[in-house]
């Protein structure tokens, strides 16, 4: 354990005099409060880390705060060791608060209430996530219950615990998905790193302990072909016409549903050099999306007077199942599936990787590159059309 004193200069007082601050400091981190005591910078030892008495001066208030300096290293010292003897955590944030609390151990929270404390500081999640991790939530509990664990502390919190709650998910809550358990796993794994942040003792091992992602799965899209077919549908029910005029706008854009029901013409887009611009900021990563609002797009803008239908997800996904059932695509169209198809034909027509990512809104070009890499025909073909001719023949 490391004791430092030193002076907070951004708190200077009328009299030119600065607070002293203690530090602690072990490998679990640091932990820092104030000694109670005001020193003069000129009349401060940092090297020392003590008061010195400059000459002519009277010697009293040096040594008062050297003496008050030395009480409290005592004191801490004292409960370290209490620490040690109760067979309790021994932390910065433990030794501080047992010195604060005059040598009674601050109680350490349950895991549930450090989930809790780190879920209350999420203030920037949208309610999808907040839903998401509210659902966390109770499954962690009522793993928990079945365990007779519900007043767990965070460093009793296992790696074996873990790989029950990973079973325990399998086979109670019936999840399937390799990738969904493992943002379960993982968000347990971030409470555990929220309590070491604040000085909570967490066991190592489950802070380490992870699970394979699933198998990137190959984008589900439309080839140029199918979307001309859903392009040229055409049906008397006007609830199939507006989405599949949604679908088009989505093939266009590449906008997530969100912000496809939230497109406002006169606020997300741009006119600069004597083009307009999609410019709109995108709900689920704040990323901003920014591509050229195409003629296509600007048509079906127009036909809507520049104000798209709107239709709930579940309804307009269904609406696209039905016209993918009428022009014979065999897989299921969703929304998801527009975004994808308006990615991958943009890749196919040779736009860059980098720009397909920031007309998409990705935070990261790795995103584009892992969700959307994939070597069909129609890709093999223009490399060998374009190649220069004499090369050496393939092996």
């Amino acid at each position: 354990m490391t004791i430092l004193f030193w002076l907070r200069k951004n708190a200077t007082n009328r009299k030119g005099e600065c607070p002293v601050w203690c530090s602690i400091s072990m490998h679990q981190g640091k932990s820092e409060f104030s000694c109670r005591v005001n020193a003069n910078p000129s009349e401060w030892n940092q090297v020392r880390q003590r008061a010195e008495c400059r000459p002519g001066r009277n010697g009293a208030q040096a040594d008062y705060i050297n003496a008050h300096l030395e009480q409290i290293t005592s004191k801490l010292l004292r409960a370290k060791i209490q620490l040690q003897a109760q067979d309790k955590p021994v932390t910065p944030l433990a030794i501080r608060q047992m010195y604060q609390n005059e040598g009674k151990a601050e109680p350490c929270p349950t895991f549930l209430e450090m989930y809790d404390k780190c879920l209350s500081r999420k203030t920037h999640l949208t309610q999808s996530s907040k839903t998401k991790y509210s659902y966390l939530r109770t499954a962690t509990e009522q793993f928990l219950a079945g365990q007779n664990a519900l007043a767990i502390k965070p460093v009793q919190m296992t790696g074996n615990l873990l790989e029950e709650f990973e079973f325990f998910m399998r086979q109670t809550r019936g999840v399937r998905s390799q990738n969904y358990l493992y943002k379960c796993v993982d968000g347990l794994r971030e409470v555990l790193r929220f309590c070491h942040r604040k000085q909570v003792e967490v066991n190592h091992a489950a802070m380490n302990y992870a699970i394979k992602k699933g198998k990137v799965k190959p984008p589900v899209y439309l080839s140029s072909g199918q979307f001309a077919a859903l392009e040229a549908f055409t049906h008397p029910n006007a609830c199939l016409v507006r989405a599949r005029d949604l679908a088009a706008f989505q093939r266009y854009t590449g906008l997530a549903y969100v912000d496809l029901m939230g497109f406002d013409f006169a606020k997300d887009t741009v006119f600069e050099n004597g083009k307009t611009w999609i410019c709109k900021a995108r709900h689920k990563s704040d990323e901003t999306t920014l591509l050229p609002l195409f003629a296509p797009a600007k048509a079906i803008l127009e036909k809507y007077a520049y104000k798209l239908p709107h239709l709930s997800n579940q309804k307009y996904n269904d609406y696209l199942g039905t016209i993918g059932q009428t022009i014979g695509v065999p897989f299921k169209i969703s929304s998801h599936v527009m975004r994808k198809t308006a990615g991958m034909l943009w890749l196919q027509a040779g736009v860059p990787y980098a720009l397909v990512s920031k007309m998409l809104g990705h935070s990261n070009i790795a995103t584009t590159q892992r969700h959307y890499v994939r070597v069909d025909l129609r890709t093999m073909e223009t490399f060998f059309n374009t190649a220069p001719q004499g090369g050496k023949p393939m092996p």
